[in-house]
């Protein structure tokens, strides 16, 4: 029921959530009766989301008691007390909440008073959270004998299966409420047992593998989807960011599938928003890597699209990181660089004909660029036997440096040109460090970027065998 939580207010990267349109209630009305002493300040907050935001501050006055009346909407709530524990509640039917709080031996002890739902939620957290305060002891304990370590598993597993017993009653008994609903959305997936024909070659893998693919498919189906409170709980962005990291294939098209799938799951406007913004703040935290970058484009066009409420100012916003990103995504074709070279002759990458071409950006002078490309050169003579050219661009302003780098550590194959006042095609690939590698395949389609030598190494292991 405690725990420590940093409290803060979310700031938005280009867009900002419509809390306040979707209150569901009037107002809030949190009662409190404590010992603690006048002036002693309680913060009141909420959930949406992953986020935490702040609703009201609540005094304590002389008679030890303190009030606060706010507009609200169903979902997860929490206490602040001075030492940043808190208490978490469940506003769901109705709008009073009565707390008795105390303070003894520095531990805060509450007892709710309101609905049915709510209490049943406050009941269900202290069942759960006295088995796992036991659990925790039973961790910590030492058992000298292999009797006393088969009797702390035996107890874990009692102790576990108690605290699934637990969930399944109060599943049931409230199902339909947002209580039931969170519940529901924290069952694991149930995968049924796969039968195959005895004869089946591979049995034992293909089952495996049908089971890691159900597993998947279902992963979101205890997700009451029609139930647009669950936002205001951090149990729906958790699954979510799960499903995303760890469920999902780790690749671009998987991904964008990914997300398609959970957009797809509700036609409720609001819980809609809400899935919009919480994809585009997931991905905008890691858009500077490939993958992120290209499905954080993708849900930009899908929210642009949607029927969300996007003002003039943000959807301008969008508008213009999504042209910003998009030229240089994976996928993309890369942008043509004509810039002068080796006698201020220009060289034209799209001139290029090549099975596969490697660009790097790259400046003189820069220890980390001469080390990578030490790297660089015995990986690319590993596969000669490819059709891969090199064209590289130095982002230099040394134009001696550069002319003394390519012509005594360069192969003479690679094809090498200057950036110029005019012409700085890293602004147009969103070069934000050197080296930054970037391979492409014979249509100048980009197939990876930003990677080490290592992850070329690996690229072109990949393609070199695809086609034997």
């Amino acid at each position: 029921m405690f725990r420590k939580i940093l409290l803060f207010n979310a700031l938005f990267f280009i867009y900002c959530a419509n809390v306040s349109a979707i209150f569901k209630y009037d107002s809030l009305n949190c009662t409190l009766k404590t010992n603690l002493s006048a002036g002693t300040k309680i913060i009141l907050g909420y959930y949406l989301g992953e986020r935490t935001f702040r609703k009201g501050i609540i005094d304590i006055g002389e008679n030890g008691e303190g009030s606060l009346c706010s507009s609200a909407h169903e979902g997860l709530y929490f206490l602040v007390f001075p030492d940043t524990s808190t208490y978490e509640f469940l506003v769901t039917e109705g709008t009073s909440y009565e707390f008795n709080i105390n303070l003894t031996d520095d531990r805060y002890s509450v007892t709710l008073s309101a609905n049915d739902v709510s209490e049943a939620f406050a009941s269900y957290r202290k069942e759960t959270n006295e088995i796992s305060n036991e659990i925790a002891e039973l961790r910590r304990s030492k058992a000298n004998t292999p009797d006393e370590k088969a009797g702390n598993t035996s107890r874990l597993f009692s102790l576990k299966s108690k605290m699934d017993s637990l969930s399944n009653v109060y599943r049931i008994a409230y199902q339909g409420t947002l209580l039931g609903n969170w519940l529901k959305a924290q069952q694991p997936v149930d995968v049924p047992q796969l039968t195959l024909p005895d004869d089946t070659p591979k049995r034992d893998s293909l089952r495996w593998m049908m089971g890691i693919r159900y597993f998947r498919n279902h992963y979101l189906d205890n997700i009451t989807w029609s139930d647009s409170r669950l936002m205001y709980t951090p149990i729906l962005a958790n699954k979510i960011s799960v499903y995303l990291d760890k469920i999902a294939n780790q690749n671009p098209d998987s991904l964008v599938k990914a997300v398609d799938e959970i957009l797809g799951r509700t036609e409720d406007s609001d819980f809609r928003t809400f899935l919009d913004e919480f994809l585009l703040r997931k991905f905008e935290r890691t858009k500077y890597q490939p993958v992120s970058e290209y499905v954080f484009a993708h849900i930009i066009r899908h929210y642009l699209d949607d029927e969300t409420d996007v003002s003039p100012e943000e959807k301008q916003k969008l508008e213009t990181e999504l042209n910003r990103i998009q030229p240089a995504m994976l996928e993309s074709i890369a942008p043509d660089i004509s810039l002068p070279g080796k006698d201020l002759q220009r060289f034209s990458l799209h001139s290029i004909k090549a099975d596969h071409i490697l660009l790097i950006f790259w400046e003189p002078g820069c220890s980390t660029c001469t080390s990578v490309i030490g790297q660089l050169i015995p990986v690319l003579s590993k596969y000669n036997y490819m059709d891969i050219k090199v064209f590289t661009v130095s982002t230099g302003q040394s134009l001696k440096e550069w002319d003394d780098y390519t012509a005594h550590k360069f192969p003479k194959s690679w094809v090498n040109v200057y950036q110029t006042a005019t012409g700085k095609p890293s602004q147009v690939y969103n070069i934000s460090y050197t080296p930054s590698l970037f391979l492409l395949d014979s249509d100048r389609r980009i197939l990876a970027k930003y990677f080490t030598v290592a992850e070329l190494d690996d690229l072109l292991f990949g393609l070199a065998t695809s086609k034997n």
